[in-house]
């Protein structure tokens, strides 16, 4: 190709092919934008002609040529190219025709000498284009197992077999179900840190309910005796609701941040102070804490269980 000579039929298609790809590669790395991790990120290189020059080591101007006819690709960037892009030279140097595509590409061939950028990327339906895809990617779409999982485990067969053992349902279903994993996913959505306090006061409402969880069967578990034991060790005298520091006593304006402070209507000089404030730290810190103590339970019951089936896995 150069800037004079009139390109054939080839060179065009060449040309077509390579930036349609590229472009309809980008199209698939955008529609599974909401998955993480997204399966086509290796795709997201096809945004533009400079993301793409960069991704196989050339100028932005090298790959403006190419789509424009104005030079050829050598062969070791043709080989970048088709790594990038996922698909075989055959595809992009050759015209393989299907039942569905044996006039595609010469519609395009039309459009080259008008305006190639002028067609809708998200109305071309390539899925019959021979473009050499990775097996494992089909193997995703049909699987939903990612493919640098299936890749590694081509290459490892100590993974393989691990992989084939831990993913059987007779294996894993009792670990891994959709009730505990949403349930985890609820909880560690919510933190579990107990963020609205700040300061000592995050440290001696975590201890007081360790205690409180130490004596009190999980089944009796309950928000008004936990109330009862916050109570008992910070009575209205341990505690301040001034905006002054106060020697022996808790200052909770201190505590909280100045938008909960208020929000909660605290103050020295609200009688009810106390008793707001108490209702407030025991509802917000026991469903928070109780969360984390059934979380660690399961988490426990959990590892014990991954280790009898590891165990298994190596006796058989």
């Amino acid at each position: 190709m150069n800037d004079t000579t009139e390109l054939t039929y080839y060179e065009k298609l060449f040309i077509i092919k390579f930036k349609l790809l590229r472009k309809w590669r980008y199209q698939l790395y955008l529609n599974h934008q909401s998955e993480s991790p997204n399966p086509y990120e290796r795709f997201s290189c096809c945004h533009t002609q400079e993301t793409f020059a960069e991704k196989i080591n050339v100028e932005r101007r090298t790959i403006g040529r190419w789509e424009k006819g104005k030079s050829s690709p050598p062969l070791d960037k043709i080989i970048a190219i088709c790594q990038a892009l996922d698909c075989d030279i055959n595809f992009l140097l050759t015209y393989e025709t299907t039942e569905k595509n044996s006039n595609v590409f010469d519609n395009y061939i039309n459009f080259y000498d008008k305006d190639i950028d002028k067609i809708d990327i998200k109305k071309i339906d390539i899925s019959d284009w021979k473009t050499g895809f990775d097996p494992s990617m089909l193997a995703y779409k049909y699987s939903g197992i990612l493919p640098d999982i299936i890749n590694y485990a081509i290459n490892n067969d100590d993974y393989l077999k691990c992989l084939n053992f831990f993913m059987h349902p007779d294996n894993c279903s009792t670990l891994f179900n959709s009730i505990m994993l949403i349930s985890w996913k609820n909880f560690l959505s919510t933190n579990g840190h107990l963020d609205d306090l700040i300061g000592t006061l995050k440290s001696i409402i975590i201890n007081i309910f360790h205690r409180y969880q130490a004596v009190t069967p999980l089944g009796d578990f309950n928000k008004e005796s936990y109330k009862a034991w916050i109570k008992e060790e910070l009575p209205p005298n341990k505690l301040s609701f001034s905006s002054h520091i106060i020697t022996d006593r808790i200052c909770i304006a201190k505590c909280l941040s100045s938008e909960r402070f208020t929000e909660l209507g605290l103050s020295d000089e609200n009688s009810k102070s106390y008793d707001i404030f108490l209702e407030y730290i025991a509802t917000y810190s026991f469903n928070i804490l109780t969360d984390n103590l059934i979380l660690n339970i399961q988490k426990d019951t959990l590892g014990k269980s991954f280790v009898q089936l590891f165990e298994k896995f190596l006796s058989e």
